[in-house]
C-alpha cells in the first residue's frame, strides 16, 4: 500500500499540483519513468485508474489540469508521467521520443497492476495531442485497458507540426537536404511558431536538423493494421476548429474496428463531463 500522499513540492514542476500525490519511479529499460500518482484516498481500496499521456510538448504535470482533478473528483485515480522525448527525461536525461509507444506504456502499466490501490480491470488511457497517437498505438499492442480516450489526435504526425508546404516537402522526399533546409530557415525567420516547433522537434527526438526531424515525423503513423488490431473501447475528441491535424481524428474512427465513440468538441470545458459520462457507461 501507498502510504505517502503529501510529498512536498519542491521542484517547477510540482508547485503548481494543488492535491495530494505521490513522486513515482516506473521501471524501463534499466531506469525509470518519472511520474506522479494521484489517489482518491489512502484506504487501500482498488479503483479505477486513469493514466495520462500527453504529447509534442507538455509535461507530466499539465495532465492534473487537464483531466486529473476532475478524475480525482470521480473515483479515479490519476497516474500521469514522462515518456522518452517529454519533460525530465529529454531534459534532464537526453531520451529522445519514439514512435514504438507500447515499450513506453506497456512497462507503465506492467507498474500500474501490481499496486493494490489500482483495479486492474479498470485501468483507462487518456492521450493528448500526439498522445492520442502514443495511446492508440499502445492500444495496437496491448489490450489490458478498459477504455482510452484519444484528445484532438491524429493517424500520422508526418509534416504536420508545423504543416511542412509541399514544395519543401518534395525537396525533403527527394534527399535534396541542403535546398529544404534553406527554405525551412525563410520560414524559421518569419514565424515564432514554426522556429519553435522545428527547433523543439529536433530536441525530443534528437535529431541535428529540422530536415531530419520532418523525415522523422513519419515513424508516427499508425497503419491500417495497427488500428484493425484495437479491440479496446474507444473515445475519440475531434476538435472542431483545429487546422492542424484537421479531419485525421474522424479518419481513425473510420479505420476502426472496436467499439468507438466520436465526438466533436466545441469547448475544452466540456471534455472532463463527457470523457467521464462516457466512462460511466463504458466501465460498467
Amino acid at each position: 500500500m501507498i502510504v505517502d500522499m503529501t510529498v512536498e513540492c519542491t521542484s517547477h514542476d510540482e508547485e503548481s499540483l494543488a492535491a495530494p500525490f505521490v513522486q513515482v519511479g516506473i521501471a524501463y529499460e534499466g531506469g525509470e519513468l518519472p511520474g506522479y500518482l494521484f489517489l482518491v484516498d489512502d484506504s487501500g481500496t482498488p479503483r479505477p485508474t486513469m493514466i495520462y499521456t500527453s504529447g509534442f510538448g507538455p509535461t507530466r504535470k499539465e495532465g492534473y489540469s487537464v483531466i486529473g482533478a476532475t478524475a480525482l473528483s470521480r473515483g479515479y485515480n490519476f497516474l500521469v508521467y514522462d515518456g522518452p522525448g517529454q519533460g525530465s527525461m529529454i531534459r534532464d536525461r537526453q531520451v529522445p521520443m519514439r514512435p514504438d509507444w507500447e515499450n513506453v506504456l506497456g512497462p507503465v502499466v506492467d507498474w500500474a497492476v501490481r499496486l493494490p490501490e489500482i483495479d486492474g480491470e479498470k485501468i483507462v488511457q487518456f492521450g493528448d495531442g500526439l498522445g492520442g497517437y502514443f495511446v492508440a498505438r499502445h492500444a495496437a499492442y496491448d489490450h489490458r485497458s478498459a477504455a482510452i480516450v484519444c484528445n484532438d489526435t491524429m493517424t500520422t504526425f508526418y509534416a504536420a507540426y508545423p504543416h511542412v508546404p509541399e514544395p519543401i516537402l518534395e525537396l525533403v522526399e527527394d534527399d535534396r537536404d541542403d535546398a529544404a533546409a534553406a527554405m525551412l530557415d525563410e520560414l524559421m525567420a518569419q514565424s515564432p511558431s514554426i522556429r519553435w516547433a522545428l527547433r523543439n522537434g529536433q530536441r525530443v527526438c534528437g535529431v541535428a536538423s529540422a530536415v531530419e526531424y520532418i523525415r522523422k515525423t513519419a515513424e508516427y503513423s499508425l497503419t491500417a493494421n495497427d488500428i484493425r488490431r484495437i479491440t479496446t473501447p474507444a473515445l475519440v475528441l475531434e476538435w472542431e476548429e483545429d487546422t492542424v491535424f484537421a479531419g485525421q481524428a474522424a479518419n481513425l474512427v473510420h479505420a476502426m474496428t472496436a467499439p468507438v465513440h466520436h465526438l466533436v468538441v466545441r469547448d475544452a470545458d466540456v471534455v472532463p463531463q463527457k470523457v467521464f459520462d462516457y466512462l460511466a457507461t463504458t466501465l460498467q
